[in-house]
């Protein structure tokens, strides 16, 4: 038997390989993370899902001990994907038995294809095994198969927004929290898992709405999605320090718990003091660390309470401050300095940061605002 490799298979097989390699030392790494054994799982789970795709491609289902070879481990993502994204979250996760049943859709695939192909095994005529196939209704089952994908892809999508989304809110008190490895390990992780969710749920309604001539390459993109985000976390998720990544999520933790009640009104009355009565907004080179020193404390601290209490970021409300100073000498009849002049006057360092400062906030221009009030 001849087998021709396309561009596309050798694609699947780079990302499988790949999977298959980081998986094995992700299993022998030293560390202990249990994040870290979850992605070795999701790694070889997103690998035997592109084998079953080479299968066919390369013309393997045709040989007698391949076919029907039990290789559906698409169940198995949805819910393992969730579960590291919350290893990453929560540093307290824990695989208990209840997670556990998370897997059973997967482990009821797993073991109806592995009945059929070992009764299939013992036939040596395609036709004997194709004919045991379908007295156990194998068409019937993988349509309900890609239907139960399709769901479990979207319920766990929606766990893992709301996981993300509460953990997002909860890290935007520190005002680099985008600069922080977790938060863009899990973004991208989201990101891309949304992607795939996407392009699965429109090739599932492309294909009941019949499209001709469209079923191989959406579906080849799909594969091909598949294999890059199995490499890409293959690659990513060995190079990431995952005790990081876990000290970091301990050290934010610990940081919104040191302020103490008190200690927090405190400083929401200093910086209300600096703003309103020492008006320290109108230094166009203020920064946190200024502010910060100002106040004898860290930025950390003035970034957790300007959050916490104000609601807003550190550069959002010293903003605020000065489009309110403006906003005051534009109303004032005798004024006569120029809109820009005005802007350089309250603190901004130039026109655009005012622009898009004030657009921000009054949701119009400058100009508009001064036309409306006219």
């Amino acid at each position: 038997m001849t087998i021709t490799f396309s561009l596309f298979d050798l694609l699947l097989m780079i990302g499988i390989t790949q999977g298959f390699i980081t998986s094995v030392l992700l299993f022998k790494s030293n560390e202990r993370r249990l994040g870290k054994k979850i992605l070795g799982f999701m790694l070889i789970a997103f690998g035997l899902v592109n084998c079953k795709i080479l299968l066919h491609t390369l013309g393997l289902w045709n040989v007698n001990y391949l076919r029907y070879f039990p290789l559906g481990f698409e169940l198995f993502l949805p819910p393992l994907v969730y579960f590291y994204i919350s290893s990453l979250i929560d540093t307290n996760f824990k695989w208990t038995k209840k997670t556990s049943l998370h897997l059973i859709p997967g482990f009821g695939v797993i073991i109806y294809d592995s009945i059929i192909y070992s009764l299939a095994l013992l036939e040596s005529s395609y036709i004997s095994k194709d004919a045991i196939a379908t007295s156990f209704h194998f068409d019937n089952f993988n349509v309900i198969e890609d239907y139960l994908i399709l769901v479990s892809t979207l319920v766990y999508l929606v766990f893992a927004y709301s996981k993300l989304n509460t953990f997002i809110k909860w890290i935007k008190q520190f005002e680099s929290y985008k600069s922080f490895a977790l938060y863009k390990w899990l973004r991208f992780i989201f990101i891309w898992m949304t992607i795939l969710g996407l392009v699965l749920l429109t090739n599932e309604v492309l294909d009941e709405v019949l499209m001709p001539g469209t079923y191989s390459w959406r579906w080849r993109l799909f594969n091909l999605i598949v294999a890059f985000i199995t490499y890409y976390l293959g690659f990513m998720g060995y190079k990431q320090d995952d005790k990081k990544l876990y000290d970091s999520k301990l050290n934010l933790e610990g940081l919104s718990k040191k302020l103490t009640n008190n200690k927090i009104t405190s400083i929401e009355s200093q910086i209300k003091q600096q703003l309103d009565k020492h008006k320290i907004y109108l230094d166009p080179d203020l920064n946190a660390k200024l502010f910060a020193d100002e106040l004898g404390i860290t930025v950390k601290d003035l970034s957790f309470v300007i959050n916490n209490k104000f609601n807003q970021s550190f550069r959002d409300l010293i903003n605020l401050y000065r489009v309110d100073a403006v906003k005051q000498k534009l109303n004032n009849i005798e004024q006569r300095l120029s809109i820009l002049d005005l802007a350089l006057d309250c603190g901004f360092n130039s026109q655009a940061s005012f622009y898009r400062a004030f657009k921000k906030i009054e949701g119009v221009t400058p100009k508009q605002y001064l036309s409306s009030q006219s």
